[in-house]
């Protein structure tokens, strides 16, 4: 038997514990607020001067200076040649990880304002220095906390560089940079969202990247005699076409997956045909299947059986993240 009571009562419960969070969350958002220009400041700093992979070095020595001056501690030693890793808390569970890359891209800024880039060739185009300064803020708000016993266990905040090339979080991973994180939690800006709005999902949101390279040759020749040529233009249109469908008939509609043909390179011209031409395509995945390289291999080879081109496959980066 239920008692009529007992409902009223965890519904009186319930109310009180979503007053409660909603009120910590507009402390939060208020203190937030109060070091907005702060973190512009620090992302202006980080915008002037981006660094590309894992060669991040100023933007470390910036990192640490700014924990140093919050009394943040942080690992005496890089992580990926220049990812730092701080630590706010007790150092016991609950063990959770915020995570921001520093890296930038190898982009000429050409929008001139106060805080454009002043490394000629080197560009914050993908909102990395924001994220690095959005982590430094988060830290300055958990320190606070932290100090006031507001909080229990431990965050580590983690900045790595690489993540445009290289495997960079590979890297940290490897360095030991997770430590006993039992949870960690990242972000990346995007301009479909207003500001102030953040999105997610359940399973993939972004996509990794691996690239890879085909050399198709053909045979020149003179395009009054197109059968005495071999064209390789004509190969690379069946190899893309026939890569299509891997995504739509052989991939499960649930499965977040890409194919991206990015290049088709003209190498060499003799009279109308070309005897040679190359295209680097990115594969984008949420995550990696088995059947996957293989059935590329197969598609490209299935070509090369079925005419007169001669195709080479190769492997031409490492996974991004």
């Amino acid at each position: 038997m239920v008692l009529p009571f007992i409902p009223a009562v965890f519904n009186a419960a319930k109310k009180q514990t979503l007053a409660a969070a909603s009120k910590e969350r507009s402390e939060i958002l208020a203190a937030a607020e109060e070091i907005k220009e702060w973190i512009v400041d620090i992302r202006h700093k980080i915008h002037e001067h981006p660094e590309l992979g894992f060669e991040c070095g100023d933007t470390a020595e910036l990192v640490k200076a700014t924990l140093t001056e919050l009394g943040i501690f942080f690992y005496d030693k890089f992580f990926a040649k220049t990812g730092v890793v701080g630590r706010i808390g007790s150092g016991n569970e609950p063990f959770v990880a915020l995570r921001a890359d520093m890296d930038a891209l190898p982009l000429q800024e050409l929008y001139e304002w106060t805080h454009m880039s002043q490394n000629k060739g080197v560009m914050h185009a993908c909102g990395h220095d924001a994220h690095t300064a959005m982590l430094l803020g988060a830290a300055k708000l958990l320190q606070e906390r932290y100090e006031k016993k507001e909080f229990e266990g431990t965050v580590f905040l983690i900045f790595q560089p690489s993540e445009e090339a290289n495997a960079g979080a590979n890297s940290m991973v490897t360095d030991g940079a997770l430590m006993e994180a039992q949870a960690i939690f990242g972000l990346h800006v995007t301009p479909s969202l207003p500001a102030g709005a953040c999105g997610s999902r359940a399973g993939v949101v972004m996509a990794g990247s691996s690239r890879f390279g085909a050399t198709i040759e053909g045979l020149g020749g003179h395009g009054g005699v197109p059968q005495a040529a071999i064209d390789p233009i004509v190969g690379s249109a069946f190899v893309i076409t026939s890569l299509q469908p891997i995504i739509s008939r052989e991939t499960e509609p649930s499965d977040a997956q890409l194919i991206d043909e990015m290049l088709l390179k003209q190498l060499r011209l003799l009279s109308v045909n070309l005897s040679k031409a190359r295209h680097n395509r990115s594969v984008l995945v949420g995550y990696y299947h088995w059947l996957r390289p293989r059935r590329y291999r197969e598609q490209y080879h299935s070509r090369q059986r079925g005419h007169r081109w001669h195709i080479s496959l190769r492997r031409s980066g490492r996974r991004h993240c």
